[in-house]
């Protein structure tokens, strides 16, 4: 999957290594994405849009990203949601949808 540039999931939970998925995927919607924060060993400096609607995600990253080309940040109905991701490291950031994020404290 080097050439994968759009990536569509829902109510899936991958095993294995995320460094393996394509480093030039762009589009990443993954509805019910399982896990508490998203692996630092998958690559995400090419994506222009993150949606990860009703996901576990307690915080976005462990450690601050760098995302120079993301322009969308959907975590909308992230129920376990707590902290936002540092916005300055968004420079081009359009869109953030934080609608039904009732644990967002910071």
């Amino acid at each position: 999957m080097k050439k994968l540039r759009l990536l569509q999931l829902a109510g899936v939970q991958l095993d294995g290594d995320f460094e393996y998925l394509s480093r030039n995927l762009r589009w990443l919607s993954w509805n019910g994405f399982p896990l508490s924060c998203i692996p630092t060993n998958f690559y995400q400096g090419n994506l222009v849009s993150i949606e990860l609607e009703n996901s576990n995600l307690s915080h976005v990253w462990k450690e601050a990203q760098t995302l120079e080309k993301l322009k969308i940040l959907n975590l909308s109905h992230s129920h376990y949601l707590t902290h936002t991701p540092d916005f300055s490291n968004l420079p081009n950031l359009e869109k953030l949808v934080l609608k039904d994020c009732p644990m967002l404290s910071e």
